[in-house]
């Protein structure tokens, strides 16, 4: 890998910080450059548990190490990081390090933090969604749900003169369930209410009926 970072010019890096499902927080640093065939070259510089407090002393200092270690402290140009604080006063401080390094926003991240800021407007709708969305994923209303699809399905290939019995045994391949959103991707809160809509009827059916079970 030292040799094929010794073969580019200048050098961005992208970093970020994320937590495992055992509670060990991680720094990640990638390096992307152009070689003079103008070729994308991508590579993992680096990788490791970080200690908490996620500072920006301590954040500047691995990415600080792993820049001297590879030796391109004069070749990167920019680091690519998300909004938060700690990684924009991560950045300031290689910099004022006489490591004249330009901090870009991640782009996605800031698509993140806007999506969010609009939403705040329809506040009480994106509360509805996640309480009709939550009260799905219990295993008897998701049970539930699934049933009024079926049975939807019945009615609609029995009012359909031309369905034959292999589409009727087949109806499970089309059962739909809810999707979760992911408070960190926007895009899952789109894919999560347009499954809403697809389950509309299903809901609604199921709706009506639930006052008339004894359970």
């Amino acid at each position: 890998m030292q040799l094929t970072i010794n073969s580019c010019e200048f050098v961005s890096i992208t970093t970020d910080l994320w937590t495992s499902r055992s509670k060990t927080g991680y720094i990640g640093i990638t390096g992307h450059w152009l070689n003079d065939k103008f070729e994308p070259y991508d590579i993992l510089i680096g990788i490791e548990s970080i200690a908490y407090p996620h500072t920006a002393t301590v954040i500047s200092n691995y990415l600080e190490k792993y820049i001297e270690d590879y030796r391109i402290i004069n070749k990167v140009v920019c680091i690519v990081t998300d909004n938060g604080s700690n990684m924009k006063a991560a950045v300031n401080i290689l910099s004022q390090k006489n490591i004249k390094i330009q901090r870009i926003p991640c782009v996605a991240h800031t698509l993140q933090l806007t999506v969010n800021q609009a939403l705040k407007s329809i506040s009480k709708q994106v509360t509805r969604y996640k309480r009709i969305v939550k009260f799905f994923q219990s295993p008897k209303q998701s049970e539930r749900l699934q049933e009024m699809q079926k049975e939807l399905s019945k009615k609609n290939q029995s009012a359909d003169e031309d369905s034959d019995n292999d589409s009727l045994e087949n109806l499970h391949t089309n059962i739909l369930k809810n999707i979760n959103e992911v408070s960190t991707r926007w895009n899952s809160k789109y894919n999560s209410w347009k499954r809403l809509i697809e389950l509309k009827k299903p809901i609604v059916r199921l709706n009506a009926t639930l006052c008339l079970e004894d359970d």
